[in-house]
């Protein structure tokens, strides 16, 4: 492959290394012939940020209208090239450095130009290495109309980049046994997942996963994430599994919930100062938030419950990605509720701190309140993918009844689930 690559060349040559991903993204690096220097990309769309500030650097391929641009412009304006060569005359007196190099068995490389072609077409070709396969994409458009066909050609860069992440993914073999499954996991959701001050998963999930993982035979790869990635991450195959105190949704299409493990209700934990001074109680809790502010994590249930409402309940959300930082919003007088799991809310009651900008009111007072009917309590897998993980989890969790352990794993947690066949 890497002589097929060396064989390339163009004088807008570049060369993108993918050396990693992370919450569903990738990173690498952009390399150009002009330069020793590497430029560093954090994602899909920093990539193409930095391609394009080469593209107006050389002013090649010239750009004939805004759309070639992905970042906002009040207006394009076009490089100050007085006084300099064209690319096409001076490339050839620049000096010009590798782009390809050794890169060792890890990462993906592809690179990417423009040729012209004697029937007056441009065409930007993409040359894609994974492992030692090249594939060779080729898409025409008139040299007139180059700054839309720009824009498609980002699109195609977007296509080849999901290309690459499925083609880089662990494909599931569909068996279970002996297999590394990469669970992702909230790592601030106790009771039911967390870290440790070490680093290591707890919470109940995390127990019941890894007894069902001893009874089945397969090991586990715990990969921490905020609530918010987790969806994510199955979706995009950086994960095999997700749990972390995540609640059935019947409207969601691109993942696949497991067997209910139990039943959690949602609830409201309320600031003292909501009920004055005697703290009087409200039929109806609802009125005490109007035009007051709920702390909802990002992506859980609750928030979507509760934005559904919001107009109509008349109260402000304010979005977090941990139970860190329930805490810290509520001590600096950033709002007057959480809305989450009553499990949840019962850990955190007794441990934040509500203020209202003059005085504190201390976790005695909280009052907690259901809002909602029981939820199953599951974890997810992508749709249509790792369905050897659900098989291999109802047999084991029918093990864990059957024996008395998952009884036992509940009344460690305090947990008396009403609904777990």
């Amino acid at each position: 492959m890497d002589k097929q690559l060396d064989s390339l060349y163009a004088i807008d040559l570049l060369g993108i290394l993918i050396s990693g991903r992370e919450e569903g993204d990738f990173q690498g690096e952009l390399v150009q012939q002009y330069s020793k220097d590497r430029v560093p990309f954090y994602g899909t769309l920093d990539l193409i940020k930095k391609m394009e500030s080469f593209y107006d650097e050389w002013d090649y391929p010239e750009a004939s209208s805004r759309e070639r641009s992905f970042r906002k412009r009040e207006k394009y304006s076009y490089p100050d090239r007085r006084g300099k060569k064209r690319l096409a005359d001076e490339a050839s007196h620049l000096e010009k450095f590798p782009i390809v190099e050794e890169r060792g068995s890890k990462g993906s490389f592809f690179c990417t130009h423009q040729v012209q072609a004697k029937n007056e077409l441009a065409r930007r070709c993409i040359s894609w290495g994974i492992g030692r396969c090249l594939f060779l994409f080729q898409r025409a458009s008139p040299v007139s109309d180059y700054g839309k066909g720009m824009c498609k050609v980002k699109k195609l860069i977007f296509l080849l980049l999901f290309l690459l992440l499925v083609s880089c993914a662990k494909k599931p073999s569909g068996k279970i046994q002996g297999r590394e499954i990469r669970l992702a996991y909230d790592k601030d959701n106790y009771p039911f997942t967390a870290e440790d001050g070490e680093g290591n998963p707890i919470g109940f999930e995390m127990e019941l996963i890894k007894m069902i993982s001893e009874k089945e035979g397969f090991s586990l790869k715990f990969l921490p994430k905020n609530q918010s990635a987790l969806a994510p991450s199955v979706i995009t195959g950086t994960s095999d599994m997700a749990m972390g105190g995540l609640l059935k949704e019947e409207e969601e299409t691109r993942i696949q919930f497991s067997e209910s493990y139990g039943m959690v209700k949602l609830g409201l934990l309320l600031s003292p100062y909501l009920f004055g001074e005697e703290g009087e109680d409200s039929a109806d809790v609802f009125d005490k938030l109007r035009g007051e502010t709920i702390m909802v994590k990002e992506g859980s249930l609750a928030a979507k419950l509760l934005e559904k409402q919001r107009e109509e309940k008349g109260y402000f959300l304010k979005v977090v990605q941990s139970n860190e930082d329930f805490i810290q919003k509520a001590e600096e007088g950033e709002a007057d509720a959480v809305a989450e799991t009553l499990p949840v809310l019962e850990v955190l009651a007794n441990k934040i701190v509500f203020s209202d900008g003059e005085k504190s009111f201390s976790k005695v007072g909280v009052r907690i309140y259901p809002i909602q009917e029981e939820e199953e309590l599951c974890f997810i897998v992508s749709k249509g993918q790792n369905g050897e993980i659900l098989r291999a989890f109802e047999r084991g969790f029918r093990k864990l009844k059957e024996d008395g352990e998952y009884e036992a794993l509940c009344e460690r947690y305090g947990f008396s689930f009403s609904k777990t066949e």
